[in-house]
């Protein structure tokens, strides 16, 4: 496990390094080592020196330098402190067993992650005529300092690894370390340390338990024994559960409130305390010394090669990129293939699996530095076919004259008027609508839409995010809007349940259908080459026809793509009232400058002083406010710390009501065939009927077991219902699989939740539950929850039916999700380093709507000025591959669950 903190002052950090059994009186540390090319530069070696290290986290070197901020008498950031949790069978055996072995391969692996931190995080910012660039160093100075113990006295080997605020360039100037990506990737480098960990563990000879992935215990040390030592937690558990609460800053507010002053206890004095509590329980010093002469006569456990398990993780790392980008760069297969692995290998080995693959023409370069997949290249060679066979393959919708009258009777803008005459006169079965006019090209499917519905036509609109479908239903005046995926799976399951040779008739039908074209759908800007297939394929065997929009200014590869097998296009141009997409940093800016003049910016370096305002802002603030956050990680804490805020002001009431909801893990299709992500108790949702396993549509089974050496997985949905499903042979079904983890959330009168997944009702259309509204509870019975929709509505919310159980709290949403509504005030809360060109967009769109319902926006963030000086050089890449994001269930599979079942790893042949 890692944690990072970034120490504020250099004084209190020093001070809390020196207390306790870290320090001698003399200022040296009983176990403290300096680490880095950095610090070896500057002669530190050895034990840490108290003097030296406060001087350092001042930004005063040992050579008598200064940095520049000092210097100046300016404020300089101390540094970083990266702190490395050793799993707690290996803090029994190292610490109350006093096994060597065990407490130097801790040691080892932190040195050896270091040492790729140093190779791949030592960098600084330059700035050079307005224009940032980064610069790699090589070099990093750090401190390690190892702790053995808990504050609740508990065995708890942990190291604060230190990094120093300090880096040299190649021209000898030291200058302070840009430490973004070093936080981007803490998941990573976690994972990093405890692979490194295991890896050794398992060449002493030491079976592990795989408990979570990346996470493991040694398997002959008891749970019971763990649980015995692990009073902190349970502290923390029992906290939370005695103030009923949740989420992740009620864990923070839960870690602090439990702490406990250290009690300075000589090393005898304290081995003394833990060898009595084994005792208590009936365990003894013997019982450890033969888990080490077990490992000893067993010898070192065999694993497979590390180029074995590189190329196994490079191919899954492939298979889960190119499934939402249609090009990669060798760094991102790399870091997926990391996150994919629960050993680890050498960069060496990633890169000799992927030339491998490259010199095997399973991957090939495009455009020069972006690596794709030959499948990625026989699908758009197989589009291409598409397009050229859909050239003059259907009839026009209408006449020429007949079109031209109704466009210039609809619209007065030529441009306007011209696209759809297009798409009425069209006899392409595939065209594109190329127009960054939002408001125009809406105006114009509208009235296609409108229309059509008097001329035995059917349009459909197609979107990527199921928060936009609500949307653009009412902006249609269509309840024809689904999203991309849930549509492409409808056209499988109606193609399967067609049957070809039923009818003259039927044959006649589908042929007067496939120049007819009767169905058109409209593919609303962001689409994937995979996904463009897909709904070509689908139109030609169901008589449709598509009209893809490109809504934006900026390059996108699907769309050029498509430009360039020759696809029919019309440009509906940009209304000079509206910014082009890359005016819109422009946009951003200005509204900035408006802000700031109104007093609505706040700003605060420290993340969890940005968390608090957000709250505070969210609870002063009526009843019609909103908070928008980047993250799923803010969102949750911000949820947390609301509801705790509300609940201390009396305004949630009534009795709390434990409720559990299931998390979607938003996996990808490469993900869900990797057992090794799966937990006990995750729940699986089928969205369509498997009748080889005897699987109905729609239904929730649980993860009974996992079995990693036979690639099985038990699934049941009562006790006398298992499902076992083999992944080896045939796993096709993760495709209709979707992935979930149980939490609980407690509900009081007045709380505001929101749901994660849309639930229609059969009986009543107004009682459906629409992913991304919203709803109240007014009522908790010993017979249930009284909620009230966004429409007014009264419904129940049955806690035992889950199907019921996709829900979250709804005080805080995400950008990309967010919908105005009825909103009258909206704080957004940003981070300097994620003002990407994607970001910078959403924000714009943010403000178009904050100015035309005219409300009241505030912004919390690091320091505006930076915010804006980061916007400034935000420039829009010329060539984005995808708009779609990679799978955020990476971030949601690490959430630790109780009770996981053992996963052995023997010794091999």
């Amino acid at each position: 496990m890692l944690s990072i903190y970034t120490l504020k002052s250099a004084s209190d950090a020093s001070k809390y390094y020196q207390q306790g059994d870290y320090y001698t009186q003399e200022g040296i540390n009983e176990y403290s080592q300096w680490l880095g090319k950095g610090a070896k530069a500057l002669n530190l070696e050895g034990p840490v020196n108290f003097e030296v290290f406060k001087n350092l986290l001042e930004g005063r070197l040992p050579n008598g330098q200064e940095m520049i901020q000092v210097k100046k008498g300016q404020y300089h950031r101390p540094g970083y402190d990266l702190t490395f949790s050793a799993p707690k069978s290996v803090s029994i055996l190292a610490l109350v067993g006093g096994n060597d072995e065990v407490l130097s391969v801790h040691r080892e692996a932190i040195q050896e992650v270091v040492a790729k931190i140093e190779e791949k995080y030592s960098a600084v910012r330059n700035h050079n005529k307005g224009k940032k660039t980064i610069e790699k160093t090589g070099n990093l100075i750090a401190g390690a300092f190892e702790h053995i113990d808990s504050r609740d006295g508990d065995p708890n080997l942990h190291t604060h690894v230190v990094l120093m605020n300090v880096t040299q360039k190649l021209n000898g100037e030291y200058r302070t370390l840009y430490g973004d990506e070093l936080y981007e990737d803490k998941l990573l480098n976690g994972m990093e340390y405890r692979s490194l960990l295991a890896h050794k563990l398992l060449k002493l000879g030491y079976e592990l338990r795989i408990e979570k992935k990346g996470t493991f215990e040694i398997a002959a040390v008891p749970l019971t024994l763990i649980e015995l030592f692990s009073k902190r937690r349970e502290a923390i558990v029992q906290w939370l559960k005695d103030k009923q609460l949740s989420g992740g800053l009620s864990a923070m507010r839960a870690n602090f409130e439990t702490r406990r002053e250290k009690k300075s206890l000589d090393t005898i004095e304290r081995l003394e305390g833990w060898i009595s509590e084994m005792n208590s329980k009936g365990y003894k010093i013997d019982d450890l010394n033969k888990v080490y002469h077990q490992a000893r006569d067993r010898g070192a456990i065999q694993i497979p090669e590390p180029y074995i398990l590189a190329q196994n993780a490079v191919q899954v790392s492939v298979e889960h990129l190119s499934e939402k980008k249609n090009g990669f760069k060798i760094e991102e297969v790399i870091k997926t293939a990391r996150l994919l692995s629960i050993f680890p290998s050498s960069d060496a080995d990633f890169l000799k699996a992927i030339e491998q693959k490259i010199t095997d023409k399973e991957l090939c370069y495009t455009q020069g530095k972006w690596l794709t997949t030959s499948e990625i290249l026989n699908r758009e060679k197989e589009i291409s076919n598409f397009i050229d066979e859909g050239k003059n393959s259907v009839h026009k919708i209408s006449a020429d004259w007949i079109a031209n009258l109704v466009a210039k009777y609809l619209f007065k803008e030529d441009t306007e008027q011209q696209a759809l005459k297009f798409i009425l006169t069209s006899t392409d079965r595939h065209i594109l609508l190329n127009g960054s006019d939002k408001e125009a090209v809406i105006g114009v499917f509208k009235s296609l839409n409108s229309l059509m519905k008097n001329h035995n036509h059917y349009p459909r609109f197609l979107v990527q995010k199921a928060a936009s479908v609500q949307k653009l239903k009412a902006q249609m005046h269509s309840e024809r809007v689904s999203t991309i995926e849930g549509f492409l799976l409808s056209c499988e399951m109606r193609l399967e349940k067609r049957n070809p040779e039923r009818s003259r008739l039927e044959r006649w039908n589908r042929r007067f259908q496939e120049k007819e074209a009767r169905d058109i759908w409209i593919v609303n800007d962001e689409v994937s080459i995979q996904q463009v297939f897909h709904l070509q394929q689908y139109a030609k065997k169901l008589g449709a026809r598509l009209i893809f929009w490109k809504g934006h200014t900026r390059s996108n590869y699907t769309f050029e793509k498509l430009k360039q097998e020759g696809i029919s296009e019309v440009k509906l141009t940009l209304d000079k009232n509206q910014p082009a997409e890359q005016n819109a940093k422009e946009e951003v800016l200005k509204a900035i400058e408006i802000l700031e003049k109104k007093q609505a910016i706040y700003s605060f370096i420290d993340y969890e002083e940005r968390i608090k305002s957000m709250i505070q802002l969210s609870v002063l603030n009526e009843k019609r406010s909103s908070i928008i956050a980047l993250t799923h990680r803010e969102c949750l804490e911000i949820n947390s710390g609301i509801r705790t805020q509300l609940k201390t002001l009396g305004n949630l009431k009534g009795n709390a009501l434990q409720l559990t909801i299931l998390e979607s893990l938003g996996m990808s299709r490469a993900e869900k065939s990797q057992l090794q992500l799966y937990q006990i108790g995750d729940v699986i949702r089928f969205n369509r009927e498997l009748k080889e396993y005897n699987i109905k549509k729609d239904a929730y089974f649980e993860v009974k077991r996992v079995d990693l050496e036979n690639e099985i997985i038990e699934l049941t949905q009562d006790k006398h219902n298992l499902h076992v499903l083999s992944m080896r042979s045939n796993s096709h079904f993760v495709k209709h699989m979707e992935v979930f983890r149980a939490s609980s959330r407690e509900l009081m009168i007045g709380d505001t939740i929101i749901w994660t997944r849309s639930l229609k009702n059969k009986k009543e259309k107004s009682l459906n539950r629409i992913k991304g509204e919203k709803a109240e509870v007014i009522s908790i019975q010993s017979m249930g929850i009284t909620i009230r929709l966004e429409n007014g509505k009264i419904d129940s919310l049955d806690k035992s039916n889950v199907h019921q159980c996709h829900w979250d709290y709804g005080y805080a949403s995400l950008l990309h999700q967010f919908d105005i509504g009825d909103s009258k005030n909206i704080t957004l809360l940003l981070q300097n380093q994620k003002t990407d060109s994607i970001t910078i967009k959403a924000m714009h769109d943010l403000w178009v709507e904050v100015k035309q319902n005219k409300c009241e926006l505030k912004i919390v963030c690091d320091d505006c000025t930076q915010l804006k000086k980061n916007i400034e050089e935000g420039a829009f890449n010329e060539l984005t591959l995808e708009f779609i994001q990679i799978s955020s269930g990476f971030s949601r599979l690490f959430v630790p669950t109780a009770n996981k079942a053992p996963i052995m790893l023997s010794k091999g042949p």
